[in-house]
């Protein structure tokens, strides 16, 4: 029987931490990495690219993907490269940030999972936590 100051122990699997590498979100994925070592539970930093116009407009096949001379030719591939070297970037950006402010051995076991995404960040944020 639990006692009135006692709490039970909730199982935490995972625990989400959307980031914009601020010194804000630092202190989050700090605080989210204590509690995954408390609850055995697993960190995915979240972090949203959605202010970068260039990378949004990459999103809408260009004319000229679209009247590609080449019919084999995807429309909007191009795009979707432009795409995907610019999340690796990001990625890259995300890994380094952590790399330089998170103690592995602080994090000890906790898995710590990377996301890099386009879009809305709020809905991108909810669209991850589903």
């Amino acid at each position: 029987m639990l006692r009135a100051t006692e709490r039970p122990l909730v199982k935490i699997k995972k625990i989400l931490v959307p980031t914009d590498l601020s010194e804000r979100s630092l202190a989050a994925i700090r605080y989210a990495i204590s509690i995954a070592l408390k609850r055995r539970g697993e960190v995915v930093v979240l972090h949203v690219v959605g202010d970068d116009p260039h990378l949004i407009s990459a999103m809408i096949p260009l004319d000229r993907e679209m009247l590609a001379l080449k019919p084999w030719f995807p429309i909007g591939e191009r795009a979707r490269n432009f795409i995907d070297v610019k999340l690796r970037d990001r990625d890259l950006v995300l890994q380094h940030f952590l790399s330089r402010h998170v103690d592995p051995k602080r994090a000890g076991s906790v898995k710590l999972t990377r996301l890099v995404v386009v879009g809305d960040v709020v809905e991108e944020t909810v669209s991850v936590a589903r």
